[in-house]
């Protein structure tokens, strides 16, 4: 019987949450400035020359965490005589009932917006091509779209080796590299479509399998493994300062052909060696574990309301502390609440 790897739970919780931090800070902070574009793509988002408040301010970098750890789990948990057709009848299981009930609210309360082929659109794999405006009810599909290619593609992924991974991140790298040649721009691709984050997906496949074949037997508590520990949050920071340094997520720049390689080889790292240095069950964290789909596909709509009503916590002169005690007290617990009974009445009526 394999033992089971508790430190994935942390570590998906952990994801789920910054990224909920991560839109309730900089929405609610750009509404306390009374700026009305809440975009990603605004260029008045937050500066900062602080290591913590930068993780929060470029938080969209645990979408490369979420992605890379559903790699390096399916290779831990899918046993060698890989079926693909049951394969992909979980995944779709695991995905599309709580996926599908949110497009189908969103027609509901959008019904001016629907449109036949766009509807279809968001039920495949293109989704970031053509897709209706259903927000805050799909906010998160995109990600969606690039998880159902990454499962499709997983089971012949799964036989291949780590060379031969390799190979496919420098073939994904280099025709990133000519769409920017060709297109002048990369930011797009790069960060909303498979073309951009298949590679971290890989890399924790990648990872995931040097873990099983090599590390996990071998003794796991070393002095060396903390230091590389601290060297990992330490270049995680250090990636995170810079991102907000140069722009952020606005900036479309030539090196965005390999950035998100970049933060898929930190999240590795950072995974690889907590996974050996903390592997014990921590109960808050299991919880939300289970809870952590849910919460991902639902926050939106929470944040949503509190931004609408102006339902926050607001102290004098402090608009990034007053948009983070607004998420962690307002915002994550009307997301625990919602995600709490989609989970038991939405995700656990579909499982087997």
């Amino acid at each position: 019987m394999k033992k089971r790897i508790y430190a994935l739970e942390h570590i998906r919780s952990i994801a789920c949450i910054s990224i909920l931090l991560f839109h309730s800070v900089l929405f609610i902070g750009l509404n306390l400035r009374g700026i009305t574009d809440l975009s990603l793509n605004n260029e008045k988002l937050f500066k900062t020359n602080n290591f913590l408040i930068s993780l929060i301010l470029e938080g969209h970098v645990f979408v490369s965490l979420f992605i890379m750890i559903s790699g390096f789990i399916l290779v831990i948990t899918t046993s060698k005589n890989i079926k693909y057709l049951e394969f992909i009848k979980k995944r779709v299981l695991r995905i599309y009932p709580l996926y599908g009930f949110l497009i189908f609210l969103g027609v509901f309360v959008y019904p001016d917006r629907f449109d036949l082929i766009k509807f279809f659109s968001m039920l495949t794999i293109f989704n970031n091509i053509n897709s209706l405006n259903l927000s805050p009810f799909t906010d998160a599909s995109w990600t969606i779209s690039v998880l159902i290619i990454c499962y499709l593609l997983f089971p012949f992924l799964y036989r291949k080796s780590n060379k031969k991974l390799f190979q496919i991140i420098v073939l994904l790298l280099l025709l990133r590299g000519m769409i920017f040649l060709i297109t002048g721009s990369i930011q797009g691709i790069a960060y909303n479509t498979v073309i951009g984050r298949l590679d971290q997906f890989i890399m924790g496949m990648m990872v995931a399998n040097i873990y099983k074949n090599y590390i996990s037997k071998q003794d796991r508590i070393k002095y060396s493994n903390y230091l590389n520990l601290l060297v990992s949050f330490f270049l995680l920071f250090c990636m995170t300062l810079f991102y907000n340094k140069v722009g952020g997520m606005i900036y479309d720049g030539w090196w965005k052909i390999f950035w998100f390689d970049i933060e898929g080889i930190i999240w590795c790292y950072i995974t690889l060696y907590y996974i050996l240095l903390c592997n014990k069950k921590i109960k808050l964290f299991s919880y939300i574990d289970k809870l952590s789909y849910s919460i991902y596909l639902v926050h939106s709509m929470c944040l949503y309301i509190v931004l609408k009503y102006d339902f926050f916590i607001k102290i004098n002169n402090k608009i990034l502390l007053s948009a983070f005690l607004s998420a962690i007290f307002i915002v994550l617990p009307l997301t625990l609440i919602l995600a709490y009974f989609t989970y038991n009445c939405v995700e656990r009526f579909f499982e087997g």
